[in-house]
């Protein structure tokens, strides 16, 4: 008889452990982990280069946290940013989440596939510049001139928050000479921000003339993100003539809605791309219109 209670006893044990962790698997399959995204809280999620946000009342900088954790974009961050987020948006693209999130006072920085790879957000403005409370223009535009690379290409985001005029020479002389392509790619996150036909000048030349990839690609949406007939003309000869396949798709995307001969022209010479992605791309846009109604 002591054997069979000791044997009860055993499966008893056994079946209880059991139900044990199959609740704890259960809640686990419940309740996001905290720790699964690199300690992201469940209500931020990035997916597939999407982003969802469900929160109320947390900070600008550990949304940021957990963005950076989930997609591996590096935040820098130029002094405290006290903002209390309630926001809520489902599945959208990476960079125009952050602009919702951010809103004032950054840069967003991309990589050779045509992603976010950085975003530098300075401190919410006050009644002085953002540019002029930590150093003065003059002093970032000397650096311009003569440091390294690296230095270089802070001067350029820094002066990229200043809503003074003077900055945009310094800005397009960089984004035209500069050796370094990471202080170019700066340069045009900069000058997307600023106003006047000379910044748009230098994106459009940048955009057809420049010979790095990522700096054109992200010329080529500095431009379609400024908007305006003055973009149309070096997005279509983007599209026409750039021997990289990543900025003649991105300038696609950008014109599909636009509605000028021109740029009709190009959307039906995409039909004959040697890249099959960018064609089968291109027949979408046109069916798409067609059935709008459009001229194809």
């Amino acid at each position: 008889m002591s054997h069979h209670r000791w044997v009860i006893r055993a499966l008893l044990t056994g079946l209880l452990l059991m139900g044990w962790l199959n609740h704890s698997a259960a809640g686990l399959s419940d309740e996001p982990s905290q720790t699964a995204a690199g300690g992201a809280p469940p209500a931020i999620r990035v997916e597939q280069g999407r982003v969802t946000v469900n929160i109320v009342g947390v900070s600008l900088e550990e949304v940021l946290r957990a963005i950076s954790a989930q997609s591996r974009i590096r935040v820098v961050l130029h002094g405290s940013r006290p903002d209390t987020l309630s926001v809520a948006f489902q599945a959208v693209p990476l960079d125009e989440a952050l602009r919702r999130l951010i809103q004032a006072n950054f840069l967003l920085l991309y990589g050779p596939d045509g992603n976010v790879a950085e975003v530098w957000v300075w401190r919410a403005p006050d009644a002085r510049s953002v540019a002029g409370a930590s150093e003065p223009l003059d002093s970032l535009i000397e650096t311009l001139e003569g440091a390294e690379p690296t230095q270089r290409r802070r001067a350029v985001l820094a002066l990229g928050e200043s809503a003074d005029a003077q900055v945009v020479e310094p800005l397009a002389k960089a984004l035209e000479e500069d050796d370094a392509p990471q202080v170019r790619q700066a340069a045009v996150a900069a000058l997307e921000k600023l106003q006047g036909p000379q910044a748009l000048t230098a994106l459009a030349a940048a955009a057809s003339d420049d010979s790095d990839q990522t700096v054109r690609l992200n010329a080529v949406k500095a431009l379609a993100r400024r908007g305006g007939p003055e973009a149309i003309d070096p997005l279509t000869q983007a599209l026409q003539e750039d021997v990289e396949p990543s900025v003649r798709y991105e300038a696609l995307v950008r014109l599909a809605d636009v509605d000028d001969d021109g740029v009709r022209d190009a959307l039906q010479q995409a039909l004959e791309d040697p890249e099959e992605f960018i064609r089968k791309k291109a027949e979408e846009i046109l069916q798409h219109r067609s059935t709008a109604g459009r001229e194809p």
